[in-house]
């Protein structure tokens, strides 16, 4: 393999790390605060929907490009795990919204009753 097919196989990950370098230097390093609020956008819907998409998206590929060379033991493997990964994040409906305004804690509270009388019998 030359240079230049290896460019041509590897262009969107020279392209990402270029933004990435180019976000680092104009924007500096990230802050605490930022990086905390990133984290906490995978617990939303739309970030368990962004995992489970990145997920299947690279075991396609990866399906797509060994299908040839691959035993189908190997590929009826690849293919639980898909489904693994599609049952595991179907977590994301009860996840948060993004917004913060997921839905509202349990409020149920317990009370006790006091104990039962026994029946009396009235006197006549």
């Amino acid at each position: 393999m030359n240079s230049w097919q290896w460019i041509q196989e590897n262009t969107f990950t020279i392209v990402g790390v270029l933004l990435v370098f180019f976000v680092l230097i104009r924007y500096k390093a990230p802050t605490i605060q930022s990086w905390t609020m990133f984290l906490d956008s995978f617990e939303s819907k739309g970030g368990q929907i962004l995992l489970l998409f990145s997920a299947d998206l690279i075991f396609v590929a990866l399906v797509i490009k060994f299908n040839k060379s691959i035993d189908p033991a190997v590929m009826s493997t690849i293919t639980g795990i898909l489904g693994g990964i599609n049952g595991a994040f179907l977590g994301a409906m009860g996840a948060r919204n993004a917004n913060g305004n997921g839905t509202k804690p349990d409020t149920l509270t317990a009370t006790f009753a006091p104990p039962a009388q026994p029946p009396t019998q009235e006197k006549k």
